[in-house]
């Protein structure tokens, strides 16, 4: 006989180990806090025919109706990664390091902080990739964990 408790933690394995698929994970990702800050993960376009662009983006929005004061634990607000698979691949906007200082940042109601990563396939500026899925993961140094966001290169 299982037990709820025992219950529970199965439920929470297979949730988890269904997080980590490329399956699961779509172009955006959004998180909500209770404080009326929502953080989204979005790239543009979806789907990339090389060589071309697409744009990651880390938007910070206040939803509420005062303003809002939050840290990160260093001077930006997210550190970025690209992975086919579980082969991280070196995008020239995700190789960056950023200060260790802790930094407060204050948005008004309504008010957008948003960091950008253009992803450059082919060409003479662009990383050379076969075509596939990859997963962009950003890191957020503000307490708001990993956001996870698909991409597709043709």
């Amino acid at each position: 006989m299982i037990r709820p408790r025992h219950l529970k933690l199965l439920v929470a394995v297979a949730l988890g180990a269904c997080e980590g698929t490329e399956e699961s994970l779509g172009p955006a990702a959004t998180v909500l806090s209770d404080d009326g800050l929502r953080v989204a993960l979005t790239i543009e376009p979806e789907v990339i025919d090389a060589p071309g662009t697409a744009v990651a983006r880390l938007t910070y929005t206040n939803t509420g109706t005062e303003e809002l004061v939050f840290t990160s634990t260093a001077g930006c607000l997210s550190f970025a990664a690209v992975y086919r698979r579980e082969k991280r691949i070196p995008f020239p906007a995700t190789e960056y390091a950023c200060t260790a200082a802790l930094t407060d940042w204050a948005l008004q109601p309504g008010a957008e902080l948003t960091m950008e990563w253009p992803l450059t396939v082919g060409g003479e500026d662009g990383v050379e990739v076969p075509a596939g899925t990859y997963r962009f993961v950003a890191m957020t140094n503000t307490g708001h964990g990993n956001l996870k966001a698909t991409f597709v290169v043709r």
